[in-house]
């Protein structure tokens, strides 16, 4: 094996990654072989060790390092948790236990994003219907004064209530996906920690 075929197979064991995450690993590891010179091509191979291994040392790392960043966007907590579940399969354990585990994280990831939305579609309704009774409340002014402040009255009482919920469900919706990250890195550092005492 050559410096370009060792190079080949570590692109093509990070080609799930996102481009810029790949190309950094990529950049690294090719200044690393022109650091050595051409004539120190195999003894830099067998410094690094096998492209597989090193691909799934760099995911490992790399979805650590995304839980631990602050998160900036929901893209972003999402692709975090991408680079974990490519982390789990290219973790040293097998193939069906790191499906299984998978399917346990998209599992909680859907549940935490199915309550989140239904706050937030309550917020909506609550909101919505409270602007509809205020309208309604003004018209009804016109006729029974009484029943128009109440109507009017309950519409406020719902649209601000809507609004709570729906500013809540923004935070708590942070606050679980920030959660679900923490355990799934502690996950992560617990097993590399466990891989490393094994090698």
């Amino acid at each position: 094996m050559n410096k370009q075929e060792y190079l080949r197979i570590l692109n093509k064991e990070l080609r799930r990654l996102p481009r810029t995450d790949r190309e950094q690993a990529l950049r690294y590891y090719e200044e690393y072989f022109e650091d050595a010179g051409p004539e120190n091509e195999q003894a830099v191979m067998e410094e690094l060790g096998n492209p597989i291994d090193i691909a799934s040392q760099i995911i490992r790392d790399l979805a650590i390092k995304k839980m631990e960043e602050p998160e900036k966007s929901v893209k972003h907590g999402f692709s975090a948790i991408w680079i974990v579940i490519l982390a789990v399969f290219a973790a040293p354990i097998g193939l069906p236990l790191a499906f299984a585990f998978a399917l346990v994280i998209l599992c909680v990831v859907l549940v935490v994003f199915i309550f989140v939305a239904c706050f937030v579609f309550t917020g909506i309704c609550l909101g919505a219907g409270g602007l509809l009774s205020f309208a309604a409340g003004g018209y009804l002014l016109f006729h029974t004064f009484a029943d128009g402040l109440a109507v009017i009255g309950s519409g406020l009482l719902a649209a601000g209530v809507g609004i709570f919920i729906l500013y809540g469900s923004y935070y708590l919706g942070r606050l679980l996906f920030a959660g679900i990250a923490r355990l799934f890195r502690r996950m992560l550092t617990r097993g590399k920690k466990k891989h490393e005492k094994v090698q």
